[in-house]
């Protein structure tokens, strides 16, 4: 049985979506025609209320990512929705790290395409940290990276914002 509730911040197709999603279990998977009768909004991606109730649905999933921690991938060649077991999880966490790398080099890209004097001192400064975040990204998700920690042998720690300020800027002591 779907739970009914309302769920604060989403619409009324979303809320039904994400009602349904989030008691997904390992494994189980939902069609197109099964999803459009529950939020009761077409999921076919070829009419406009199709594009909105697919809008619904990837905002279903998100939320319940993030809320429940279960995620749900579309299968293109089953054409359903899957509920993914952690092996899968992975696959799609490498698939978004390759996705949000290529965005970042493009992004990269054009930033280094800037005439920076034809811009305020401002927009040079956030032209300047933005070029140096886009940097730190595609190190971070580079295999050289991945093969140099492995090989450490240490334990791995995500950095925290004031390691990132001082790598960059080169203090020894921490800002206050």
């Amino acid at each position: 049985m779907v739970n009914s509730q309302i769920r604060k911040g989403l619409g009324f197709h979303t809320t039904l979506a994400a009602n349904y999603l989030a008691e997904g279990k390992i494994g189980d998977t939902i069609t197109r025609e099964k999803m459009t009768e529950i939020i009761k909004r077409s999921c076919n991606p070829n009419t406009r209320d199709g594009q909105l109730g697919l809008g619904n649905v990837r905002s279903a999933q998100n939320y319940v990512e993030r809320q429940h921690g279960i995620i749900w991938d579309w299968v293109r060649a089953e054409q359903v929705w899957r509920c993914l077991a952690d092996k899968d999880r992975l696959e799609l966490a490498r698939a978004r790290a390759s996705q949000g790398s290529r965005k970042i080099k493009r992004s990269n890209q054009a930033a280094t395409c800037i005439d920076q004097s034809k811009l305020e001192k401002d927009d040079r400064d956030d032209l300047q940290l933005l070029t140096i975040q886009n940097s730190f990204a595609i190190k971070a998700l580079s295999n050289t990276l991945k093969r140099r920690v492995l090989k450490s042998g240490r334990p791995i720690k995500t950095p925290d914002y004031e390691q990132l300020s001082r790598l960059i800027t080169g203090d020894e002591e921490p800002t206050s």
